[in-house]
């Protein structure tokens, strides 16, 4: 379920720079993906050398406190760009997109590790947080 979460959210995003992206605004976007794709290959990296609740919880705190700067910026970018089509990938953003497909499924594939320490605290609280700064650009 955690894994499903984690993809549903990447893909979301992913939607959102794909909307923006049909008029030409190529650099603004590509920066704000670039800081995603940033963020996420950093919190794969904290997790995989997490050994507890502790690192795990601290990981999430990490990736929160950026992405807490980065959602806005989805939600500007929505806000400028109101008619995007979101059918199509422009060619210019599509290595990010693979890019992002590919982080995204390889921080799916850690959700059980993150899942194991769920019961701690500090994790459910960093986890909640991470889903709630992921609904808030909508």
């Amino acid at each position: 379920m955690l894994k499903k979460s984690i993809s549903f959210f990447m893909i979301t995003v992913l939607f959102v720079m794909v909307s923006c992206s049909a008029g030409g605004p190529y650099g603004e976007i590509r920066a704000v993906f670039s800081q995603q794709i940033g963020a996420t290959e950093k919190l794969i990296n904290d997790l995989q050398n997490a050994n507890d609740a502790k690192g795990i919880a601290a990981a999430y705190k990490s990736y929160n406190d950026v992405m807490e700067n980065i959602m806005p910026k989805y939600k500007e970018i929505a806000e400028k760009y109101p008619d995007m089509d979101e059918e199509e990938m422009p060619a210019d953003l599509l290595d990010q997109a693979d890019r992002l497909e590919e982080v995204s499924n390889k921080l799916g594939d850690l959700s059980e590790k993150s899942a194991e320490f769920m019961s701690d605290p500090e994790v459910a609280k960093e986890m909640q947080r991470t889903m709630e700064i992921m609904m808030s650009w909508m």
